[in-house]
């Protein structure tokens, strides 16, 4: 979602993502971006707009900056 810089879908998510994977390990992977998103949702790192998912709060240049800030994200638990 950062390197995009734009919203997008969560297939152009997937199709991305899967391409990378392709290109880094030389396999192909079905990945799920629908799930992913979703519970990146609840976790407060994605934030969706209709069909189109955008970096949350917690991906802001400010918490991404942050080790302490983007750990204690990462290691909350889920609810």
């Amino acid at each position: 979602l950062l390197a995009a810089g734009k919203p997008v879908t969560a297939a152009e998510l997937d199709r991305a993502i899967e391409s990378w994977l392709a290109r880094h390990s030389r396999r192909a992977v079905d990945f799920d971006a629908a799930g992913a998103l979703n519970k990146l949702l609840r976790l407060g790192f994605t934030e969706r707009d209709g069909d189109r998912w955008r970096p949350g709060p917690r991906l802001s240049p400010a918490a991404v900056s942050s080790p302490s800030t983007a750990e204690a994200a990462v290691t909350r638990p889920l609810q």
